[in-house]
């Protein structure tokens, strides 16, 4: 529910034809089939190609709209894909960050520890 939160509310819809917004005051009810929905595609590993995709817009940053250096591209995708990048985010982070900070180095399903670590 904490990756609905940080969704922009103001933002137009997305790719794939849903409001940011509506996910925001639904997260309650879309927390469970969201969860049965991104279980299922990790378990397969590969999501929907609709979710990798974006459209690319121009928006106006400041004074003459005809010069097109005074334009800033904006991607926009999916508002779902969003929601599993922020999860795996908090998920995979603060995990990555201690391995790194304590030098551990993980090789497939081996955990190396540093030398110092070892009895």
């Amino acid at each position: 529910m904490k990756s609905n939160d940080k969704l922009k509310s103001n933002c137009s819809p997305e790719p794939d034809g849903f409001l940011p917004i509506m996910f925001k005051r639904l997260k309650y009810c879309l927390t469970g089939p969201l969860a049965l929905v991104f279980n299922q595609l990790l378990s397969v590993g590969c999501v929907p190609p609709e979710w990798l995709a974006a459209y690319i817009v121009p928006v106006h940053k400041k004074r003459v709209t005809g010069d097109i250096t005074n334009y800033c591209p904006i991607s926009l995708t999916c508002v779902t894909s969003k929601i599993l990048f922020f999860l795996a985010y908090l998920t995979i982070f603060p995990i990555a960050t201690f391995y790194i900070q304590h030098n551990v180095v993980l090789l497939g399903d081996v955990l190396l520890v540093p030398i110092c670590w070892r009895v």
